[in-house]
């Protein structure tokens, strides 16, 4: 990515929004940074699949989505992400900014219902700053309780929002956090894995993206039930490694890269 993409961020700035509505609870925030195996713009790519996520959520309408790509829809008219709405109210904003030649910096906003919850709402806020080769794109999704509201709201399910997924299942976009490139299955360890994958991303400096490291009891058996469904929910937030104790292949080569009585060591 070129200087002119890292000088978006002052522009970035000038696009946001909304502030944070009083009493939002933060449930998913990742920072993806995508590029491209085909010649297609990722930029717009990008945007084209938000598009399509919420075409199929019936939030936007294909009428709007040229203005919607171009920065200027909102609705209700002049919504800026900052006022609580009316249950089952939808607003959805898009912003874009085009001050920097060759970069595209560009934001949307979507707030509606919680379905689960009548006093509940979902905020969703995406962000990209990018050109046609690479592009970061900022995702979070939060929910809040409208006022008014008397009780205890029980906390959502974790899950990975469907955009992630879009973004991650298009077989072109090669998708990263950080340095890291994104799993959306446990990686079960083996002596090869450990140092060609697992201590490269423990020791790259430049890493944003957690790592879990999930090991078996005795008897080989994983504290975790459900661990493929642990990894959708923590998708984008972390990549999740299993070390079998059993495997003495491995545990002989965890063991020269880890010192006994080191912090590492197991």
């Amino acid at each position: 990515m070129d200087s002119a993409v890292l000088d978006a961020g002052i522009a970035a700035q000038q696009l946001q929004l909304v502030n944070a509505i009083v009493d939002e609870d933060r449930q998913y925030a990742t920072r993806l940074t995508i590029t491209r195996t085909d010649n297609e713009n990722v930029s717009e790519s990008v945007i084209s699949t938000v598009i399509s996520w919420l075409m199929k959520k019936k939030v936007l309408s294909k009428e709007h989505c040229d203005s919607f790509r171009e920065g200027t829809y909102s609705t209700p008219d002049g919504w800026n992400g900052t006022t609580e709405l009316e249950q089952g109210k939808t607003a959805l904003a898009s912003k874009r900014n085009s001050g920097v030649p060759g970069c595209v910096v560009w934001a949307m906003e979507l707030d509606e219902q919680d379905h689960r919850l009548i006093y509940g709402r979902w905020h969703t806020r995406i962000g990209i700053i990018g050109n046609a080769d690479s592009c970061i794109v900022n995702i979070q999704l939060s929910r809040y309780i409208v006022r008014g509201f008397i009780g205890e709201a029980a906390p959502p399910i974790p899950s990975t929002p469907r955009i992630v997924k879009m973004l991650f299942s298009d077989e072109a976009n090669v998708v990263r956090v950080g340095s890291t490139f994104l799993n959306d299955k446990p990686i079960y360890l083996t002596s090869e894995t450990l140092t060609s994958k697992f201590i490269p991303d423990l020791t790259d400096p430049n890493r944003t993206l957690s790592l879990i490291l999930i090991t078996t009891d005795e008897e080989s058996k994983l504290p975790v039930r459900n661990l493929k469904n642990l990894t959708k929910q923590l998708f984008g937030m972390a990549d999740i490694y299993v070390l079998d104790w059993h495997d003495r292949a491995l545990m002989n080569t965890y063991r020269e890269a880890f010192l006994k009585n080191m912090p590492a060591s197991l």
